[in-house]
């Protein structure tokens, strides 16, 4: 072990799609997004390499299948939040239609992390399944969401997993929605160490995933915790207010902006959010190069209790 490896927040690295972590990443879906592909296209030259999609949303060309060749690295989601929501049925989506869309373009990608279809059940399904998904374009990096093993669980229980790390190994990430770590913040943050402890001390350096959770001050906490990968729709819900997120209602009503119309703020937000964004997650790689938490909590001062939370949770922070 290593004396990077030896705390939980690091820098990494997905392999095949040859990108380092920690990895602050914007997603688009059409869920409470009506009008996504206008805020793609709007957004898209603001955008710092990397995205989030859903195959449901380009199949049904809710965002444009130009994502591909205009981001350098795209996370391709399944669909399934999308389509739990979907009341028009435009677009019928499940496992098997998400297979057929990862055949249909196999050979036009190079830059894509695939997660697989949400699938709840025992874990060797899960993995099994996914292996399927992921044999559809098997040049790609693997994302295997993990789910809770039954539709009576909300919640993924990690320490199962140590008996899967062989298996587990396959894949580039493993990840995990913010809500099915725990019920509360601080069991969220130590099912983060768990999983990362598990990984560490089974030889793997394979970053986790962090699904839904895009806020300043979960990301940087999770990050101490041992995440690497963060996405959500929080930015396209608030804007950022004094290094946190806060209503754009809020934002309105400060002098600069009372003229800008509705759609002008929004817009203006938008891209303020993504180069917030962007800064978040260059001074987190900063941090894992060289473990200064001093200097990382003078530029996001809650870094401070993020770090309390981390340790509390049992993190190793340098």
């Amino acid at each position: 072990m290593t004396l990077s490896e030896s705390f939980h927040a690091a820098d990494r690295h997905i392999s095949i799609a040859d990108v380092r972590t920690p990895l602050v990443v914007p997603a688009f879906s059409s869920r409470g997004f009506a009008q996504v592909s206008e805020i793609y296209t709007e957004m898209e030259p603001m955008l710092y390499g990397v995205c989030l999609v859903s195959a449901y949303d380009l199949a049904s060309c809710r965002v444009p299948k130009a994502v591909f060749q205009e981001v350098n690295v795209v996370v391709l989601d399944s669909g399934g939040y999308e389509v739990l929501w979907e009341t028009s049925g435009k677009v019928p989506w499940d496992g098997f239609d998400y297979r057929q869309f990862l055949a249909g373009i196999r050979e036009h990608i190079s830059n894509l992390v695939v997660v697989n279809f949400d699938r709840v059940g025992p874990l060797e399904m899960q993995i099994t399944e996914a292996m399927k998904d992921f044999g559809e374009v098997s040049s790609v990096a693997k994302d295997f969401l993990v789910k809770p093993d039954s539709d009576h669980q909300n919640v993924v229980g990690v320490g199962l997993l140590r008996k899967h790390l062989a298996e587990l190994s396959r894949f580039e990430l493993i990840g995990i929605t913010a809500e099915e770590l725990g019920n509360s913040f601080m069991r969220r943050c130590r099912s983060i160490v768990i999983l990362r402890d598990l990984l560490t001390n089974a030889g793997l350096a394979t970053p986790i995933h962090i699904f839904g959770a895009i806020s300043p001050d979960e990301v940087i906490a999770y990050f101490l915790c041992g995440a690497d990968v963060f996405d959500g729709l929080g930015w396209l819900r608030w804007g950022v207010r004094q290094k946190r997120l806060t209503v754009v209602k809020e934002i309105a009503a400060e002098k600069p902006y009372w003229s800008l119309t509705d759609d002008e703020l929004q817009s203006l937000v938008w891209k303020k959010n993504l180069r917030f964004l962007f800064r978040l997650q260059e001074e987190l790689r900063h941090y894992a190069s060289n473990g200064n938490l001093a200097e990382l909590i003078s530029t996001f001062p809650r870094a401070e209790l993020a770090a309390e939370a981390a340790k509390t949770a049992g993190a190793e922070i340098r």
